[in-house]
């Protein structure tokens, strides 16, 4: 691995939609069928909705909740991509704290910022990676924000 970085090249972030014509599903659901039926789950890659809004999402999925799916991609049977699933942050559009407006990128920072202290080392290392790829855009940034998440959990 890079040194200066908390990127890690093998962790990939998709969005997860489960096919089967319903709007809402519970975290329970969406961990059920990843692990015990796969086929069921559309991945998009967190790149192709970066940046959009909820009600962009929404609409795009036509969804009321959304997974952001954290996983380690590598190469299965030859040819076959196959992912080992690290985390999965669910987030339910109905959420009062929400609004229509923010993009998607934001609620996925927000809820990982909020629950940064009461993860293991891997969904932390997860984290770290997400806000280093795809928010603050720099290792110095993303240790500064660590530090700041640490030290305000001192200060509880």
């Amino acid at each position: 691995m890079k040194e200066n970085t908390y990127d890690v090249p093998a962790y990939k972030f998709f969005i997860v939609k489960i096919n089967d014509g319903k709007k809402e599903h519970s975290p329970d659901e969406y961990t059920h069928i990843l692990y015990n039926n796969p086929n069921r789950i559309i991945r998009i890659p967190f790149e192709d909705v970066d940046g959009l809004t909820i009600q962009e999402v929404k609409d795009l999925l036509h969804r009321s909740d959304i997974v952001l799916l954290s996983c380690i991609s590598y190469e299965g049977e030859p040819g076959i991509l196959q992912h080992s699933v690290l985390n999965i942050f669910y987030v339910d559009f109905k959420d009062d704290n929400l609004k229509e407006d923010d993009t998607i990128d934001k609620v996925f920072e927000y809820l990982m910022e909020k629950n940064y202290m009461q993860v293991d080392d891997t969904a932390k290392r997860v984290m770290q990676c997400y806000f280093e790829r795809y928010q603050d855009k720099s290792y110095e940034k993303t240790k500064q924000r660590i530090m700041s998440l640490v030290m305000q959990n001192k200060k509880r």
